[in-house]
């Protein structure tokens, strides 16, 4: 549901990871659940950056909060489901002043001056191997609430996409259904198309 700009997790490991372990974290597994620390890759004391202005960069599609206040407001049990790192997005969206969501994602926290990352919602069997498994996300949703509405933008969606009830899609998302014969509806930018209520 995000439309950023740039993938935070990405621009600080470009700017500011050892290379050679961030290679190495990468051929690690991440689709199983476990903790993994990578202090020797980003090291607070070292880095001196802030934050703040990576996420103050990252724009969110200009409908987004309203749409979580009607899912708030009328008991629709929303998630967002991110392969990204929870440390950012929760940032993002206090910057926002969006509050009150679920939100399943791969867990970061700065210890001891050094950068974690855990992976809670890994899968071994994952077929893309990301840390957040969104297919094993989605089908664990669907045991307990039934019908899966999914909106996805990108890579990371392709998997999922087949496996959604209804698909609401944009961006990359919609050449993968269209490539693959996925039925999706479009979703369009533009805020006089959505009207919530």
């Amino acid at each position: 549901m995000f439309q950023l700009a740039a993938d935070t997790l990405l621009r600080v490991s470009e700017d500011f990871v050892n290379v050679r372990a961030w290679k190495e974290l990468d051929t690690t597994g991440k689709s199983e659940k476990f903790t993994l620390s990578i202090g020797d890759i980003i090291v607070a004391g070292d880095i001196n950056f802030n934050i703040d202005e990576y996420t103050n960069e990252i724009q969110i599609d200009d409908y987004f909060r309203e749409f979580c206040n009607f899912c708030i407001e009328k008991g629709i049990n929303f998630y967002v489901v991110s392969d990204g790192v929870d440390y950012f997005i929760n940032k993002i969206l206090n910057k926002n002043n969006i509050k009150g969501l679920k939100l399943i994602s791969n867990h970061g926290e700065f210890k001891n001056g050094k950068f974690s990352l855990t992976f809670p919602n890994g899968y071994r069997a994952c077929e893309v191997d990301s840390g957040t498994c969104k297919c094993k996300v989605a089908e664990d949703l669907k045991k307990k609430y039934g019908n899966i509405y999914y909106i996805g933008d990108g890579a990371s969606d392709f998997c999922v996409a087949k496996k959604a009830d209804y698909l609401f899609a944009k961006s990359e998302l919609i050449n993968h259904c269209k490539n693959n014969n996925i039925k999706y509806i479009e979703l369009i930018n533009n805020e006089k198309n959505h009207n919530f209520n």
